[in-house]
């Protein structure tokens, strides 16, 4: 015979909030508090086996759910109580601090571990605290179904150290609690193109655009012409995907330079707040073929999927050392042909037109580019090996 039905024989509605009851199951001796919030079952065990007690650890224990809870926590007076928040309520706050353009990211990022940090008061958190997330974000698989990797945790604690230094500017720490290594991460560099892939890249693209044009499809035609423009775009300005997604043409302006050229200068907001960029003529000559009336964004759709069939047609998915391409190359592409136009860069115009710092300039790309920016001088004869 199978085991016995496991049923509730004791349930007490919370005297105070009437969303909140208090039951005992037949496979436990402890009282449980269950709500539903966000659309979700709720439910916590108390560990106590005495009634009054369990209705003042529900209690708590609900306060802290109502408190962080997405729906609720806007509109229900207790958000308001003069205690320390839980971690739900900083990032909420915070993300009121942000620039819009950081603000999706964090969005982004808290999505994936708010069932673990969102009930958390701040004044409880420690350095267990972070080992147990460490724990629990490993047993949670990606997407694709891999396990979470190193870097990936690391990301994590990048958003949720800034909340915690959000919180002592706010006045609920004095200091940041310890926060444990997630342990050895693995590089990960971003693979750029040399010229000839490039070139090869372009190429492969104008055929394919071609191809599609003459089979008329002319939805498939669209969106190879849109990841074109979009990759040569990037290589020519050397923004960030999440730059280029956010370009309005209200922010394009057409100038000319010393040598009476057309130029693009241009109005960017990204991770490092907003700059002026300039640009040659080609991406100006883009921005006036993309330009429609009452177009709002330069590029509407992002059309990752299309850059990553090109990237295959070209056979330039992975670089030399295995590692996966994708629109995020094109800025480490951009900046790399920018360092080895000139043997001797001006880092601090790139950076500044790059939205970067010179450090990580000469840390990132001109450091592994040093050999190669100096191949005329570093080619020359000596004349060791003459008699």
């Amino acid at each position: 015979m199978g085991s016995a039905r496991v049923r509730v024989i004791e349930r007490h509605p919370h005297p105070k909030y009437p969303r909140l009851s208090i039951q005992r199951r037949s496979d436990s001796r402890f009282y449980q508090a269950i709500t539903y919030l966000d659309g979700k079952l709720r439910q916590a065990s108390t560990r106590v086996t005495h009634l009054p007690s369990a209705l003042k650890i529900a209690e708590d224990w609900y306060r802290k759910q109502l408190r962080a809870s997405v729906s609720e926590g806007r509109q229900h007076p207790l958000n308001r109580l003069g205690v320390d928040p839980t971690l739900a309520e900083l990032v909420a706050s915070y993300k009121a601090t942000v620039p819009k353009s950081k603000r999706d990211y964090v969005d982004m990022k808290w999505s994936t571990i708010a069932d673990y940090w969102r009930t958390i008061v701040v004044t409880d958190v420690n350095a267990q605290t972070f080992r147990d997330f460490y724990t629990w974000r490993r047993r949670h698989k990606t997407p694709q179904g891999t396990t979470v990797k190193n870097h990936t945790l690391h990301k994590d604690m990048m958003v949720i150290r800034q909340v915690l230094k959000y919180a002592i500017e706010e006045g609920h720490l004095n200091t940041l609690p310890p926060i444990p290594k997630v342990g050895r991460i693995v590089a990960n560099p971003r693979p750029w193109l040399t010229r000839a892939e490039w070139k090869h890249l372009v190429t492969t693209s104008n055929k394919r655009i071609q191809k599609a044009l003459k089979a008329e499809n002319g939805r498939v035609y669209q969106q190879r012409l849109d990841a074109h423009e979009m990759a040569v775009f990037m290589v020519l300005t050397m923004l960030r995907v999440g730059e280029m997604r956010e370009l309005r043409f209200r922010n394009c302006e057409e100038r000319t330079n010393a040598a009476g050229e057309p130029v693009l200068v241009a109005q960017v907001t990204g991770k490092r707040g907003t700059r002026t960029i300039v640009a040659p003529a080609e991406a100006l000559a883009i921005i006036k073929r993309r330009w429609v009336k009452d177009a709002t964004l330069v590029f509407p759709e992002h059309h990752r999927e299309a850059f990553k069939e090109l990237l295959k047609a070209a056979n330039l998915y992975h670089d030399s050392q295995g590692f996966t391409r994708n629109f995020k190359s094109l800025r480490a592409t951009a900046i790399s042909f920018r360092l080895l136009d000139d043997p001797n860069p001006n880092l601090l115009m790139i950076a500044r037109n790059a939205g970067t710092s010179v450090q990580m300039i000469d840390a990132f790309y001109a450091r592994r580019l040093s050999a190669e920016m100096h191949l005329d001088q570093l080619s020359k004869g000596l004349g060791v090996d003459e008699d």
